[in-house]
């Protein structure tokens, strides 16, 4: 999908790196002139049900000159607490979330995200959507840190080979998370206790783990190698 926006002054052919373009409910703002990248700073509809993000936008810089840039980021913050905010669309252009973008989007209940390796989730990405009962990470890569905190409808997430870190308090407030799967066995993580202290927790799965890999999982509890000696670093509040 391409959007089309008329700019208003002429004052130069070419948009400036940082400069904005309003379309409809969204802000877009200019990272990289050269390449033609823009990424989606704001949501301005706090009403809006349904967010369907573009590809790319069309820029009517002049009556003979247009230029289209892709949208390759959602920046901070741009749909913090749209409370009516039910499904949304992320193209397969977008390269990185950053913090608190989808926050407190407490009816969100369904959203399909970018197929791109994203190598950057930033903090609390969704906390506090408390409709949303399942999502696909896909490629999702590097450091998630408190990404579900407060998603008290998720049952079951599953963790992408590509995450290597799991920030502290990622799964907090996670009332009816069931089963937390890993599939990468040698992730990082920050404060694994406090991560694993879902009141109906059942079972963590390290998928390929094994006592050659830094993580494991047995009977749904979590074991750590530290060179040949095993160590049981969580247990689900079900198990205990």
């Amino acid at each position: 999908m391409t959007i089309v926006i008329v700019l208003c002054s002429f004052d130069n052919i070419y948009a400036q790196k940082h400069q904005k373009f309003k379309v409809g409910d969204f802000t877009y703002e200019v990272v990289n002139e050269s390449a033609r990248y823009v990424q989606l700073t704001k949501c301005k509809n706090k009403k809006i049900t349904s967010a369907n993000i573009p590809e790319r936008i069309t820029v009517q810089e002049s009556k003979k000159v247009t230029t289209e840039y892709e949208v390759i980021g959602i920046e901070q913050s741009a749909f913090y607490d749209c409370k009516k905010l039910q499904t949304v669309v992320v193209p397969n252009t977008i390269k990185y979330y950053g913090d608190n973008c989808f926050h407190g989007c407490s009816n969100l209940i369904s959203i399909t995200l970018s197929d791109y390796f994203c190598a950057h989730f930033g903090r609390n990405v969704f906390a506090y959507c408390k409709s949303l009962k399942e999502i696909d990470l896909k490629r999702a890569g590097g450091k998630i840190d408190g990404c579900f905190k407060g998603c008290s409808s998720l049952k079951t997430i599953t963790i992408p080979e590509h995450v290597s870190e799991i920030g502290g308090y990622t799964f907090n407030d996670c009332d009816n998370l069931e089963t937390i799967i890993f599939e990468n066995p040698n992730i990082e993580f920050i404060n694994p206790i406090e991560n694993f202290e879902g009141p109906n927790l059942k079972q963590i799965i390290v998928k390929d783990g094994s006592r050659k890999t830094k993580y494991y999982s047995q009977d749904g509890k979590l074991y750590m190698m530290e060179g040949i000696k095993s160590y049981l670093k969580a247990v689900p509040k079900c198990l205990r």
